[in-house]
């Protein structure tokens, strides 16, 4: 298939949407980012993004505005949403009005099931899902490090008439460096990464530990072998099974992880909203819909929910 250059809105300037930002940029494809923090788009539009990893990437950004309002009207192919998940909502309305007519409109985000909610609001013909393989995290304004890619990563659609657009993507991401598969099974990818994310990353907000030290302290990485088990059995129950060697090919993977900050733990020292309504809780939330026990996942969603009343009510 020949490789179009498609116009690439992304929203959310932070280390997913950046990195992907600066590799589609550097591979001659333009794009648009759009956040809503000015200082940090008055900074890209003058100096670009600088990603650091192996290689390093430094790239300008061909679009820049700060309101999904500017892209009204604007003749954009995709648009990635690359924010955090608790920030979809009201995204969705503004991108409603946008009226962006021609668009397609790819899930980028961690999370299980959140594409459902963008299908919601445009369509499911008009919704692709990614699964990303990779992490980063912000090193300066400006500046975001590439802290693990481990390829490929995935992109499916909900419908037969979206697989045309799903290649197109996976082709694109692909020459611009990031390996990227199309699957007509994406939901089984979701839920398997969402699981992953669900062993570790609340986890770590909770405890404040990088990911590779609450897998190598005993008493945490048994809430981890709890936490996965669960998430294997519920996806499991709907029909997304990943083979008898999941389960240790999973804390394999886990016990890789490295000294990295996950993004829920930076979420609860910003004093910020957390992605656990789209991780644990949907474990949580399907376990009790086909009677499979989720204890393990039911405390750390409770917990983590604690956390959040504290910083609503800045106690």
């Amino acid at each position: 298939m020949k490789i179009t250059t498609p116009k690439i809105a992304i929203i959310g300037a932070g280390p997913i949407g950046s990195i992907l930002a600066v590799h589609l940029e550097k591979s001659g494809t333009p794009v648009t980012l759009v956040d809503i923090q000015k200082p940090l788009m008055e900074h890209i539009q003058k100096n670009g993004i600088t990603v650091e990893g192996n290689p390093s990437l430094h790239s300008a950004v061909s679009g820049v505005c700060t309101d999904i309002a500017e892209l009204k009207g604007a003749q954009i192919d995709f648009v990635f949403i690359a924010t955090k998940v608790f920030a979809l909502k009201p995204i969705l309305k503004a991108l409603q009005t946008a009226e962006l007519k021609n668009a397609h409109y790819v899930c980028y985000q961690n999370g299980i099931d959140n594409e459902d909610t963008i299908a919601k609001a445009f369509g499911k013909e008009k919704v692709l899902r990614a699964v990303i393989n990779y992490a980063g995290n912000i090193v300066s304004t400006g500046i975001v490090k590439l802290s693990f890619f481990h390829p490929p990563n995935n992109i499916g659609g909900f419908v037969p008439q979206a697989e045309n657009a799903c290649r197109q993507i996976a082709l694109l991401m692909t020459s611009a460096g990031l390996a990227t598969e199309y699957t007509d099974s994406i939901k089984k990818y979701t839920w398997k990464k969402g699981i992953l994310n669900a062993c570790l990353s609340p986890l770590c907000a909770l405890t404040g530990l990088t990911m590779k030290r609450a897998m190598d302290y005993k008493q945490t990485r048994e809430i981890v072998q709890g936490v996965l088990k669960e998430g294997i059995a519920v996806a499991k129950s709907l029909g997304y099974d990943y083979g008898n060697k999941f389960y240790d090919e999973a804390l394999e993977y886990l016990d890789t992880a490295g000294y990295h900050k996950p993004s829920m733990l930076i979420d609860v020292e910003r004093c910020s909203p957390t992605e656990i309504e789209y991780l644990n809780a949907k474990i949580v939330e399907n376990g009790l819909k086909n009677n499979v026990p989720v204890p393990f996942n039911t405390a750390i969603t409770n917990l983590v929910c604690g956390i959040e009343e504290r910083i609503r009510t800045k106690e």
